[in-house]
C-alpha cells in the first residue's frame, strides 16, 4: 500500500438542503471518501453563510470542512464523485502536513475568531444625534433641475453625433 497523505476538504452544500439534512449530506461525502479507501479524521460544519457571489444561482450555502487521509492515487476518483454529487455545489481539497492535523484545537479556534469578527461587524451602532440648530437642505428633484425640453434637446444632440 502506498503512503497515505493528509487532506482537508472544504465543500459547499446547496442552500436548498434543509438544516436537519446537512448531516445526511455530510455522511454521504464521508461514505464517498471511505469508498475511495480513505479514512475521515474529523468533520466540522461551519454553518450557513452568505456567498460572495452567486454559485449555481444560489446566494447562500452550508460550508463543511473535513480532514481525511487517503492514498494519492485515489484522489481523482473522489474528485469526480464530489463533482457529480448534486448536493455539493463546490469543493476544494488541500494537501495538509500531518503536523497541521495533529493540532485538534485549530479548527474551533478559527471558528471562534470568525464568530467574534462577525459579532463586531453586526454590533449595534449609537444613533447619530443632529443638533436642532443644524439646517437640513432639501435636494431639488430632477424635474426641477432640467425641463423635459432641455433633456430632449440634449438627447437629440448626442444621437446626431
Amino acid at each position: 500500500m502506498a503512503q497515505e497523505t493528509y487532506y482537508e476538504l472544504l465543500y459547499l452544500i446547496d442552500s436548498g438542503v434543509k438544516d436537519e439534512d446537512v448531516e445526511g449530506v455530510s455522511s454521504k461525502v464521508k461514505s464517498m471518501i471511505e469508498r475511495a479507501e480513505g479514512a475521515v479524521l474529523d468533520s466540522l460544519s461551519l454553518g450557513r453563510k452568505r456567498l460572495g457571489y452567486p454559485v449555481q444561482k444560489q446566494r447562500q450555502g452550508h460550508y463543511l470542512l473535513m480532514n481525511f487521509t487517503m492514498d494519492q492515487s485515489n484522489m481523482k476518483g473522489l474528485n469526480h464523485a464530489l463533482t457529480m454529487a448534486s448536493e455539493v455545489m463546490r469543493h476544494t481539497m488541500v494537501l495538509r502536513p500531518k503536523s497541521f492535523l495533529e493540532k485538534k484545537d485549530i479548527l474551533p479556534a478559527m471558528l471562534e475568531k470568525e464568530r467574534e469578527a462577525a459579532h463586531l461587524v453586526t454590533m449595534e451602532r449609537e444613533p447619530v444625534v443632529v443638533p436642532e440648530s443644524a439646517e437640513i437642505q432639501e435636494q431639488p428633484s430632477p424635474s426641477e433641475v432640467f425641463s423635459m425640453e432641455d433633456l430632449d434637446k440634449k438627447l437629440d444632440e448626442i444621437l446626431k453625433t
